[in-house]
């Protein structure tokens, strides 16, 4: 009874693209092992991986755990020499660690860097409300437990931002209705890695 997930599929006159989320490094094996017995040998151009260095591992360590662990479950994948390189089998294959591939960060830091060049007055101010926030008398340790994790306050942040943008709504959606990653941020150094990382996956 349980739901088979499904990809989000687009589509262009000459490009079609499947999305599909994994919880996890695991998982990300797992799918991918899955996706590649179901479908016939050149049935894929191209298979990329996002995900986030978090705030314990560097890119590079992230790559390095990931890389073995699908080297050893789908051994007819081509590795490339690095995070946000394609290698150059069939299908093409790479592996992009947000932020950038080289500092640790996750897809927040992306939205936040995004948003002071999109928003600036609404990120200044999400920003400060937090650091005040996390400060205000009468919230517990418990109260705060995700706000201090590692990430937690920049997560806050994004989500403060998300949440003037789209009240009441997840921030999946502030991203795919707003003006949050515009062409006012084409210049913005992550994008220019991911976008380059994308042409050379899908060219």
């Amino acid at each position: 009874m349980k739901r088979v997930p499904v990809p989000s599929f687009f589509a262009s006159p000459d490009l079609s693209i499947a999305i599909q989320a994994a919880n996890g490094e695991s998982q990300i094996v797992d799918l991918l092992g899955e996706d590649l017995s179901l479908v016939p040998d050149g049935g894929f151009d191209a298979i990329g991986i996002v995900l986030d260095a978090d705030h314990q591992h560097l890119p590079p360590e992230r790559y390095a755990d990931l890389t073995r662990a699908i080297s050893a479950s789908c051994p007819a994948l081509t590795m490339p020499g690095a995070a946000g390189e394609v290698g150059g089998g069939v299908p093409r294959f790479g592996i992009f660690v947000m932020p950038d591939n080289e500092v640790m960060g996750t897809l927040e830091d992306v939205l936040i860097e995004a948003a002071e060049s999109v928003y600036p007055a609404l990120h200044g101010g999400a920003r400060r409300f937090i650091e005040s926030a996390v400060v205000a008398d009468g919230l517990t340790r418990h109260d705060l437990r995700e706000a201090n994790k590692p990430a937690g306050r920049r997560k806050a942040v994004a989500s403060a931002i998300a949440s003037v943008l789209k009240p009441c709504k997840a921030i999946q959606v502030a991203i795919e209705d707003c003006r949050w990653i515009a062409p006012d941020g084409y210049g913005l150094p992550f994008r220019m890695r991911l976008e380059r990382f994308l042409t050379d996956l899908t060219a």
